[in-house]
This record gives C-alpha cells, sequence and structure tokens, in this order.
C-alpha cells in the first residue's frame, strides 16, 4: 500500500497536468452521480415514512363520462366505510393542504403580534388512525375536540418558540386565499391540543394545521364532491373484493349519481401512476426517474474509462524511458533500484550517470 501511493505521488510529479486532469474528471463525476442519486432516492422513496402504507387505499370513482375522479359527496363516503368489516380505519380530508389557499396565524390577538401565513388541512378524526402521526406534545385525540387543533414541530417552534405550546391560543388576525373568508370569519381563535413530528418532504402528507371537519358537515349532501377518502385494510387482498361487493350491492343507488364504479389503488402507487382527476396530490414520472439513474450510471462509468484511458496513455512515456535505460546498458537491478526509490541517486559508473540522465533530466542541474 505505501509502495502504491509512493507512486502515485511519483507519477503526480512527473506528470502533473495528466494527473489533475483525470483526478478532477473522476471526482466531478462521482459529484454528479451523488446528486442525481441524492434526487433518485428521494422519487423511489416517496410515501416510503407512512407506516402500514401497503395497507392503505385511496377511494376513487368512475364518472359517467369514463374517467375516474378522486373526490367523493361526504355521505358517498361514509356509506362505503361502513359496508365493510375489513376495513379497519377511514381517513376523510378535503385536500386544502394542495391548494394555495393560506390563513394568517398569531400567538397574540389583533395586530399585536408576528403573523404567519399557513396552509391548514381539515380532516376526520379517522385520518390520524390512517396516517399515524409522531406526537411530541399533547394528543392525536385532541383532534376531537372542537376548535382543537394539530400543528408541526416546526410551527410550534416558529410560533411559540421553545415553551410547551399545547393548550395555548392561535388567533386568526388576517386572512388570504381565496374562501378563506367565509371559512374562517366564525373562528377567532383555536387551542393547540397536540404537536405532531414534521413529516418529510417526499410524502403526500403536508406539515400544516390540522382542523377537524364538523360532524354534521355536509352530512346529507350526496351530490358535493369536495372530499377524498382513504381507508386502511385488514389485508391488502381484500381490496378489489371489498370495492366489488360494494359496487353490486349499490350498483342502482351509484347511479342516480352518476357513479358506475368504485377502485381502491394503493398509497405506494400513487406517486407514480396515471393521477385521477380531482388529486392534487403530488406524482412524478417514473420513466424520468428510471433514465436518472441510468444517466448517473452512465457518468461513473465513462468517469472510470475515462480514468482508465488517461492512466495507460501515461505508460508509453513511462516505458520509453525504461526502455531508453536499457539501450544505455542499465542493468535490471538498477532499473528496480531506481524505480522504488524515485531519487535523483545515481552511481558512479558513467554509464549509470546516462541511464540517469536518459530518464531524468533534471539531472543536468547537478
Amino acid at each position: 500500500m505505501f509502495r502504491t501511493f509512493r507512486n502515485l505521488l511519483h507519477v503526480l510529479k512527473q506528470f502533473k497536468l495528466a494527473t489533475l486532469t483525470n483526478l478532477i474528471g473522476l471526482t466531478l463525476a462521482f459529484l454528479a452521480f451523488m446528486v442525481i442519486k441524492i434526487h433518485v432516492n428521494y422519487e423511489y422513496g416517496f410515501d416510503s415514512s407512512i407506516p402500514n402504507r401497503e395497507r392503505i387505499f385511496q377511494m376513487e370513482n368512475l364518472r359517467d363520462d369514463g374517467v375516474w375522479e378522486s373526490n367523493f359527496a361526504r355521505p358517498q363516503l361514509e356509506r362505503f366505510i361502513a359496508s365493510s368489516p375489513f376495513i379497519e380505519a377511514a381517513a376523510i380530508t378535503k385536500n386544502d393542504s394542495y391548494s394555495s389557499s393560506r390563513v394568517g396565524i398569531s400567538a397574540n390577538p389583533g395586530q399585536e403580534g408576528t403573523t404567519y401565513m399557513e396552509k391548514v388541512e381539515w380532516i376526520r378524526p379517522g385520518f390520524t388512525d390512517v396516517f399515524h402521526f409522531r406526537i411530541l406534545a399533547g394528543s392525536e385525540e385532541s383532534i376531537n375536540e372542537p376548535g382543537k387543533v394539530l400543528i408541526s414541530e416546526k410551527q410550534a417552534k416558529k410560533i411559540f418558540g421553545e415553551t410547551n405550546p399545547v393548550g395555548k391560543e392561535i388567533f386568526l388576525p388576517e386572512l388570504n386565499g381565496i374562501g378563506a373568508s367565509s371559512r374562517y370569519a366564525d373562528i377567532p381563535s383555536l387551542t393547540v391540543g397536540g404537536v405532531y413530528r414534521d413529516f418529510p418532504e417526499n410524502t403526500r402528507l403536508q406539515n400544516v394545521l390540522y382542523l377537524s371537519i364538523p360532524d354534521s358537515e355536509r352530512i346529507d349532501d350526496w351530490i358535493t364532491g369536495s372530499y377524498y377518502g382513504y381507508v386502511l385494510l385488514s389485508s391488502p387482498e381484500v381490496a378489489s373484493a371489498i370495492a366489488e361487493q360494494y359496487m353490486s350491492e349499490n350498483a342502482a343507488f351509484l347511479k342516480q349519481f352518476s357513479i358506475y364504479d368504485i377502485r381502491l389503488r394503493p398509497v405506494p402507487e400513487l406517486y407514480f401512476s396515471h393521477q385521477a382527476r380531482a388529486d392534487a396530490g403530488p406524482t412524478g414520472s417514473r420513466l424520468r426517474t428510471n433514465m436518472l439513474f441510468f444517466i448517473s450510471v452512465l457518468v461513473i462509468l465513462i468517469a472510470l474509462i475515462n480514468y482508465i484511458n488517461l492512466s495507460v496513455a501515461l505508460a508509453p512515456v513511462r516505458i520509453k524511458s525504461i526502455n531508453t535505460q536499457k539501450v544505455l546498458g542499465c542493468s535490471q537491478s538498477l532499473l528496480q533500484k531506481t524505480s522504488s526509490s524515485n531519487r535523483w541517486e545515481c552511481p558512479c559508473l558513467p554509464i549509470s550517470w546516462l541511464c540517469c540522465y536518459s530518464s531524468y533530466p533534471e539531472i543536468t542541474r547537478w
């Protein structure tokens, strides 16, 4: 190992430009590979942080125009959720966190303190049973209580600093976003019921304020499709059977609302698959991600080939030096000694001086 390192230093000293070009090219190639690989891992790992994600399915319905939609009227979701004992938990949400609408919140009433513009998501209490929240303070059950809100760890530190925010009020001094004013006009303040650990960026779960959808909200409105549903099943294998059984029992009823079929799609497949209409969740391209991974591997291969080629290109120069010394009469032992020492030392024999001179022109300085 020491001899290899010493030889590398000798080559670097003798062929500075070629060696530096070689090493810089290889370094940049590895840097490009790492940057691309980080992005590829981000894409492939999307939603991988969700526990039991293989058993979580998004509900979708086929409309009369032949297009699959992900939005439902609330009673349609409630009816489906109650239809099977294999549904362990269900999450109903409005998907407001995917919109640009934000609400102004502050730790102080009126305009006295700093106002932070944050997104809000409205959910039913079962949402926390389907998508696990890692609660750092308070309780996720507080979402069942009117006027209580769940906030992320980052939001808690931004609004309340290092103090425990549970039980403290959040005021809404100003509103921003389409429809925000009418929705929050009757909510002067909210009480922090729990603080959850921030979700990673590569997941469909957003780090927003979570509020509870009132029990009676649009519970009898079978037309307005502004709700989205997820179900946690006892086993992923029963998903198709549940949907088929529900359709066989309710086909005529559903056609009254222009619903001709219902399907359940597993959460791990949503990011890279075709997005249903009205689904504003994040999506990616598997083809593009695969191409990026292939490009990253190709960059490394090209860099290695280039490194080998540049290294081999130096061989004729070095071999020429050795052959010249042989022609001038250097012995095998002298060549080995000279190549191993890598110093400008020569024996006193004239022929040895000539050998050194042929390999090391710097000897003329003597």
